[in-house]
């Protein structure tokens, strides 16, 4: 039975201006981000056609597009205490549908935005002040203002991190530093550099190798130097 039909014979389709009612259908074929609903009165069980979902912000291709999921429970609204048309105006949790939320959380210092695979959004208000973007496999991004750092991880440990002390690039065993005095620190079990043409120039410059050293040449080797000592 839909709900236009049930709202012609029953007196309970104008007794209250909201209701409570459980999403059956999300996929609009007009793709106007409509849902259909369950009515929790009297057998047989009522189903609204497409209704309209309010959102945080609506306009032309923009706006907030956060459709409720089959099964959820939402709160309708009649227009003018007409149920001929309702607008779900939003989601509701209970015992059976918790809300994402950590039970340590005595303040209300965090407020978040999580999807349905796990893929979440958290602002944390304590006295860290965090933001941090998380993938449900463990992919993250975390801006701190406490430590005053940017830290990319990505789910097998490798990192990025940006903070007062400069920028670190860590993946495994291999590491790049950039310090904000112009030092930059390559390490790595084992370093490689090639391309066409390298030069490297300083005013200083040192090279140095605790058990051998071999420079080699396929053509012209030249060792220029004001003076040049060989051991």
């Amino acid at each position: 039975m839909s709900v236009f039909e049930w709202a012609l014979g029953s007196s309970e389709a104008k007794t209250g201006g909201v209701m409570i009612g459980v999403v059956t259908d999300n996929n609009d074929p007009d793709g106007l981000g409509r849902v259909k609903v369950k009515l929790p009165f009297k057998a047989p069980p009522v189903e609204t056609d497409w209704i309209r979902v309010a959102t945080l912000m609506g306009g032309p291709g923009r706006g907030t597009l956060f459709i409720p999921e089959v099964d959820d429970e939402v709160l309708l609204v009649s227009y003018q205490g007409d149920f001929f048309h309702p607008v779900v105006i939003g989601s509701l949790w209970s015992d059976k549908q918790k809300p994402p939320q950590d039970k340590t959380d005595k303040e209300n210092n965090l407020r978040k935005i999580r999807s349905r695979a796990g893929h979440e959004i958290v602002f944390d208000d304590s006295s860290k002040g965090e933001v941090s973007i998380k993938t449900a496999k463990g992919n993250q991004i975390v801006l701190n203002d406490d430590k005053g750092t940017l830290t990319i991880n990505n789910l097998d440990g490798k990192k990025i991190e940006v903070a007062k002390e400069g920028v670190t690039v860590t993946c495994e065993q291999s590491t790049v530093s950039l310090k904000p005095s112009g030092q930059i620190e390559i390490k790595g079990t084992n370093t490689k550099i090639e391309a066409q043409q390298i030069e490297i120039k300083g005013t200083t410059l040192s090279i140095k190798a605790d058990a051998q050293l071999t420079v080699e040449s396929s053509g012209m080797l030249t060792l220029k130097g004001s003076l040049v000592k060989i051991n």
